[in-house]
C-alpha cells in the first residue's frame, strides 16, 4: 500500500515481519491497577493493539500509585474492578 499513498517512495521488500498475541479485554480498554481480591498484585495488561502510548502513561500512573502517591484520573477508568 505504501507505493500508493507516497508515489515518490523508493521501492523495497519487507525483510521482516511480525505477529503474535494482542491482548484484549471485553471493552477493548486496558487493565491497570490492583486485582481484585489480590491488593498487593497490580496488573498492567490488555492494550488491544494500542498499548504504546497507553502503557507509558498508565505505567507512570500506577507507579506513582504503589509509591503512594495519587495517580491521574484517568487512571481509574482502567482498573480491572470494572468487570466484577
Amino acid at each position: 500500500a505504501l507505493p500508493s499513498l507516497f508515489p515518490g517512495i523508493a521501492p523495497f521488500e519487507a525483510e521482516l515481519a511480525w505477529s503474535g498475541i494482542m491482548a484484549f479485554t471485553p471493552d477493548l480498554l486496558p487493565l491497570a491497577g490492583p486485582v481484585p481480591g489480590r491488593p498487593l498484585r497490580q496488573v498492567l495488561a490488555g492494550f488491544s493493539g494500542h498499548g504504546l502510548v497507553l502503557s507509558y502513561c498508565l505505567a507512570r500512573d500506577l507507579s506513582s500509585r504503589i509509591l503512594g502517591t495519587e495517580p491521574t484520573e484517568v487512571f481509574d477508568r482502567f482498573s480491572p474492578r470494572r468487570f466484577l
